[in-house]
């Protein structure tokens, strides 16, 4: 039930495992890519070392708080870049909201960003998991390195660099992390 009237979904999350006990959280945006991920790590969930959480935008990616046993956080990003059919160019929201979140966020001691498929495609974690199955899923977003996601320093929306934090502040990043 929401409180107060309120009836968004902002602030709020899907959550497989346990969230307060798991160190590792894989957050997601929607609630497919979600399933996806947390069907690739169901020993690790069932255990409490890793809780999946769907934020169910990419406005409740960035809005995401952690819990206070969370060390590690991997954004099981949305890739948006290919052309939509009208022409436009993709939106590339779930890497914005990626950025956002690692800011925010950037003295964990541990946030990453993984992104299925290459630059130019569009591909959602559910896309990769039917495509090439549980373990493919389960390799791109668990093989992604550790470190803080932080600005690049370009402000076109899109996470391209991962370094680690130096004197409180967010890192340039080095290589986002292209798999699937």
């Amino acid at each position: 039930p929401f409180e107060d009237g309120d009836d968004t979904t902002s602030g709020r999350a899907v959550v497989w495992g346990n969230a307060e006990r798991a160190p590792w959280i894989i957050l997601c945006e929607g609630i497919e890519t979600g399933s996806a991920v947390a069907f690739a790590f169901p020993s690790e969930v069932e255990t409490g070392e890793v809780a999946v959480a769907s934020a169910i935008t990419a406005g409740g990616v960035e809005a995401f708080r952690l819990y206070s046993n969370t060390t590690r956080v991997t954004v099981a990003a949305d890739r948006d870049e290919a052309p939509k059919p009208d022409g436009r160019p993709g939106s590339r929201r779930g890497e914005q909201a990626a950025r956002r979140f690692g800011l925010r966020h950037h003295e964990t001691p541990s946030i990453a960003v993984a992104l299925p498929g290459q630059p130019g495609q569009s591909l959602y974690w559910l896309d990769a998991f039917k495509r090439d199955g549980a373990a493919a899923v389960r390799l791109g977003v668990g093989a992604v390195p550790e470190g803080v996601a932080g600005d690049d320093g370009v402000d076109d929306g899109v996470v391209g660099r991962r370094g680690t934090a130096v004197d409180g502040h967010a890192p340039a990043l080095e290589a986002i992390h292209h798999v699937v």
